[in-house]
C-alpha cells in the first residue's frame, strides 16, 4: 500500500485549508465549538476535523448528534491516503453524510457549488446537509490560533461576555447585575434566562453599595481579572473596538 505523505502536522494540513477556504470566500475560525475548522459564509456554516491518517476517531469527532449545537456540513480532511484507503473512506464518509476532503489531491475541489465525487459520481451539497437544533457559537471577532495543535486555545461565549464585562467595569467603575445579565444576554447563546450567577460569583465581588440607577441595586467590584486569564480574547476585542 503507497501512502502519500504531503504532511507530516496537523497544523499544516489545517494552515492549508484555511488559505484556500479564505481564498473561496469563507471566514474560518480555528478550533471553534469542537471543530477543528469552522467555515462560515451567508450564514452557512461548514465544521472540519483533521487528521494526518483516516482513522475511527476522526469519524468519530465528525459524527455529531443533531440535539446538539452543530454547523450545517461536517467534513473531514484527512492528509496522507494510499489510492485504495481514498475510495474506501469516501464510501463510509458518504454514509455518514460527511464531506471528504483528501488533503493530498485537489483538497479544494469539494469548496464547488456541486460537490465532485469521483467515486461516487456527482453529488449535491443537499445531501450533506445537517439540520442541528441550533448552530456553533461563533465570536464577534476571528481569533488568530493554532488549529490542528495539541491542546488548542479556544475561545468560548463565557470568555468573551467576563472580558466584555471587565472592560464594562473599568469604564464605569463598578458593575451591577443587570449589567452583567445583559453582557451574557448578548454573548452567551440559548442562556433563556441570562443569568450571570457563576460569571459574577467568579470575577467579581459585591460591595453592598448601593447603585444608583437601579433599585435596590448593588455595586460589584472586580476580584478577580478575566483579561489576565484569557488576554487572546481581550487583544482581539480591543482591536474590534477600534
Amino acid at each position: 500500500m503507497v501512502i502519500n505523505k504531503k504532511y507530516q502536522l496537523e497544523k499544516d494540513m489545517c494552515d492549508e485549508l484555511t488559505r484556500r477556504a479564505k481564498e473561496a470566500g469563507w471566514v474560518v475560525y480555528p478550533e471553534q465549538g469542537g471543530w477543528d475548522l469552522l467555515l462560515v459564509r451567508n450564514h452557512v456554516q461548514v465544521g472540519v476535523q483533521a487528521k494526518l491518517r483516516p482513522t475511527i476517531k476522526l469519524f468519530s469527532q465528525a459524527i455529531v448528534s443533531e440535539e446538539y449545537a452543530g454547523p450545517h456540513y461536517r467534513a473531514i480532511a484527512v492528509g496522507n491516503m494510499s489510492f485504495k484507503e481514498r475510495e474506501d473512506i469516501a464510501r463510509v464518509a458518504k454514509k455518514c453524510r460527511l464531506i471528504l476532503i483528501d488533503m493530498g489531491y485537489h483538497p479544494d475541489y469539494w469548496l464547488s457549488a456541486a460537490r465532485i465525487d469521483f467515486y461516487l459520481g456527482k453529488v449535491s451539497w443537499r445531501y450533506y446537509r445537517h439540520f442541528p437544533s441550533k448552530l456553533i457559537w461563533t465570536p464577534p471577532f476571528v481569533p488568530k490560533l493554532a488549529a490542528g495543535v495539541p491542546h488548542p486555545k479556544t475561545v468560548s461565549p463565557w470568555m468573551v461576555a467576563a472580558v466584555k464585562l471587565e472592560l464594562f467595569y473599568l469604564k464605569k467603575g463598578y458593575i451591577t447585575i443587570a449589567d452583567a445579565r445583559r453582557v451574557v444576554k448578548e454573548e452567551v447563546p440559548n442562556n433563556k434566562k441570562s443569568f450571570p450567577g457563576t460569571l459574577l460569583q467568579t470575577y467579581f465581588k459585591c460591595t453592598r453599595e448601593k447603585a444608583p440607577e437601579i433599585k435596590r441595586g448593588k455595586k460589584w467590584k472586580l476580584k478577580s481579572s478575566p483579561s489576565k486569564k484569557y488576554p487572546h480574547v481581550l487583544k482581539e476585542l480591543l482591536i474590534c473596538k477600534k
